[in-house]
């Protein structure tokens, strides 16, 4: 699990700092996550990003393309998208495309939970690390502009996107979140963590 610090004097806050210290810690904290997210992650203003208010079957290869794995994950097609977010939710969601002319080139959707928001989703190929690093730029400023002081997310090691979140400033945190298989005798390998893939949009009850 990883976690973003968007918000410090939020953050601060709630961890009852003195209100002079948090401004102050803030505008320190926020200056220096600016310029070394700009300076790592490089972002591409050719592109473009709009946001989803319904995920069509266009996303499916995009999802695909990206998410794939060869060992156990769990397949996010448009269907299962539009059911999770946008159905009948039980929380707030919103979702954004990056776009190359009129290709999706990734997305991502974040829930909207109070100061702590959970990153669900976040499908971008990794080369060329342009698309991604355009839209964790994105998602930065949209959990700031939501209110939020933090953003957290969960996968196993072998994400494919933790160097990137790294370079944008997230750090590692324990997570509560636990695998817990009954493998047959066949599926030997799904005792192991490294054969899993899942983001936090695959659990129920975050």
């Amino acid at each position: 699990m990883a976690v973003l610090i968007v918000n410090a004097e939020r953050f601060l806050a709630e961890c009852k700092w003195p209100t002079l210290i948090n401004a102050s810690a803030d505008r320190a904290i926020d200056h220096a996550r600016t310029a070394w997210s700009q300076l790592m992650l490089r972002g591409d203003r050719s592109l473009r990003i709009e946001a989803v208010h319904r995920f069509e079957s266009s996303f499916d290869e995009i999802t695909q393309r990206c998410m794939a794995w060869s060992g156990f994950w769990s397949p996010h097609n448009a269907e299962f998208l539009n059911w999770r977010y946008f159905g009948d939710p039980s929380s707030d969601y919103v979702a954004f495309a990056l776009l190359s002319g009129s290709e999706v080139q990734g997305y991502y959707v974040l829930k909207i939970d109070g100061h702590a928001n959970w990153l669900m989703e976040f499908v971008a190929p990794s080369s060329p690390q342009r698309f991604a690093s355009t839209l964790l730029l994105h998602l930065i400023a949209t959990a700031r502009e939501a209110g939020c002081n933090r953003i957290r997310f969960w996968s196993p090691p072998g994400w494919h996107h933790w160097k990137l979140q790294g370079m944008a400033g997230f750090l590692p945190v324990r997570s509560q979140v636990y695998l817990k298989t009954h493998p047959y005798k066949a599926e030997l390998d799904s005792l192991q963590l490294s054969a899993w893939q899942f983001v936090s949009g695959d659990t129920d009850f975050l």
